[in-house]
């Protein structure tokens, strides 16, 4: 990293973050965001590292280039939301140098958290940009990296140019043997003259986001005592330098309409929600691993923790109960099957009880401001 982004990362890691990440309250996870509008308090979880990894390679080996079209487009929908919640000033909002700044400050508050090292390279004029990446979360492993390595960076690099053929290439990766991970953003016909294959998801667009923080909004949660504060302080999660550690698994901080727009697209293919279950399914398996006889303690206070909001659970001979109380919200939530949380609890009972345990009823319903859900067995 070079010297000067060095302080800039320092600055950024020591003075902004802590200023702008809440998480020392239970069951949320909050990046609050302010400007000229108001402050918009961002939702976001806890993501496992291997969980993206195992679910690209599954959904890559099952359904080919469809599989890669669905997870690319997740991605990207994932960047250009994230990026319209947090409020990121956009090409025609302000002059070149001040956009190519935000852009770096952008890139190296990403840095913090999500690599080793991001270096870039913009081209203002023709809206294109290319990144050097150095142990940038998940493809270093899969050399796959579609959902936040393409995606994610074609989303957030198309909200900021407002162009939404804007598309990005990983050319080189770790995760393939080579010494670091390139990417190009650039508008499809620039790809295109250029030669580099490119994947296409031009239609983008933001969920109603009129109650956002109406729903996901800071507030006191029953049955939940530890926040991802507290279970860093008592050492039972590892945290260095933005980075949480878990059981030997990094995990990310990610914007929760994540597993909303996995859902959506993944539900397109035939099988695409049983892949994406099951890849939940066999992360809750190994968080089981090694752990306490005490489960319901166990899940009480990790969910919680990681944001999905205020957790709690009863059984009895025939059912298991799990209430979620203030789940992340966003527009269009009618149609989330709840997979990926009921995948991951699925596991886990599955790895404690020693045998397999499948929550397949759900519903959902908004009280008091909040999005609360139920799921169970039966």
């Amino acid at each position: 990293m070079r010297p000067k982004d060095k302080i800039v990362s320092w600055f950024i890691r020591n003075i902004i973050i802590p200023r702008q990440e809440v998480m020392d309250k239970p069951g949320f996870l909050i990046t609050k965001v302010t400007d000229k509008s108001g402050t918009i308090f961002v939702r976001e979880l806890f993501i496992s590292e291997s969980f993206i990894e195992n679910l690209e390679a599954s959904v890559v080996e099952k359904f080919g280039e469809k599989g890669r079209d669905r997870l690319y487009a997740a991605g990207k929908k994932f960047g250009y939301i994230y990026s319209s919640l947090s409020h990121f000033p956009t090409r025609s909002k302000t002059d070149k140098k001040s956009f190519q700044k935000n852009c770096h400050l952008l890139i190296q508050y990403i840095n913090c958290m999500y690599a080793k090292d991001i270096r870039e390279k913009i081209s203002y004029a023709d809206k294109s940009i290319e990144f050097s990446m150095d142990q940038f979360v998940v493809y270093r492993h899969n050399g796959i990296g579609h959902i936040l390595t393409e995606g994610g960076i074609a989303g957030i690099w198309a909200y900021l140019n407002e162009d939404p053929a804007v598309e990005a290439v990983q050319t080189s990766c770790q995760g393939r043997g080579s010494k670091e991970c390139k990417v190009t953003a650039a508008p499809a016909r620039l790809l295109k003259s250029r030669g580099i294959p490119y994947r296409r998801m031009g239609k983008l667009g933001v969920p109603k986001q009129g109650d956002y923080n109406r729903f996901n909004s800071i507030r006191p949660l029953r049955f939940v005592k530890n926040s991802l504060q507290a279970l860093i302080d008592h050492g039972f999660l590892k945290y260095k330098r933005g980075l949480v550690t878990y059981g030997g698994d990094r995990y990310f901080l990610a914007g929760s309409s994540v597993i909303f727009v996995l859902e959506e697209e993944l539900k397109k293919l035939d099988g695409g929600g049983e892949a994406l279950f099951k890849a939940a399914f066999d992360l809750g398996i190994q968080i089981s691993k090694d752990k306490p006889s005490n489960y319901s303690t166990f899940i009480t206070d990790l969910f919680p923790a990681f944001g999905w909001g205020g957790v709690s659970m009863s059984e009895d001979d025939t059912n298991i109960k799990i209430f979620i109380e203030c789940y992340p919200w966003i527009g269009g939530y009618e149609k989330h099957d709840f997979i990926i949380f009921r995948g991951m609890l699925s596991g886990i009972l599955s790895g404690f009880l020693k045998r397999k345990i499948i929550l397949g009823k759900y519903n959902s319903k908004i009280q008091k401001d909040c999005l609360n859900v139920e799921i169970s067995k039966i």
